[in-house]
């Protein structure tokens, strides 16, 4: 019966079940860096402001040194930002956070290797 059925669910069980699981295994990061926008992203990776694709609907990463104000067009394109410089309040991180975008700044090391 119906009763019986919902009586045998533990409580609990639901959240469980409808809570995303994370490995147990802890990842090694991709890039380490100060997070300026939280978010999880793959794609293809533009090196400046200008390579990023006018229909960047692959997913791109925009990864420069530094953003200035008129990457703005290009940033709004992106699926994340990556800045090797500036810090938590840069032009980058600002934006980032402005657009709703994953960015990282101050990137000390990443790891750009393709997917096979």
């Amino acid at each position: 019966s119906k009763s019986r059925a919902l009586s045998s669910i533990e409580p609990g069980a639901l959240d469980r079940a409808a809570s995303p699981r994370l490995s147990a295994t802890k990842p090694a990061p991709s890039a380490r860096g100060l997070v300026a926008g939280t978010g999880v992203v793959v794609g293809r990776v533009a090196l400046s402001a200008s390579e990023v694709p006018v229909d960047a609907s692959e997913g791109w990463i925009l990864l420069q040194p530094e953003c200035r104000s008129d990457d703005v067009e290009s940033m709004k394109r992106c699926q994340a930002i990556l800045a090797t410089a500036g810090g938590i309040t840069s032009h980058a991180a600002v934006m980032a956070r402005a657009l709703r975008k994953p960015c990282l700044v101050s990137v000390v090391s990443l790891d750009a290797r393709p997917f096979e």
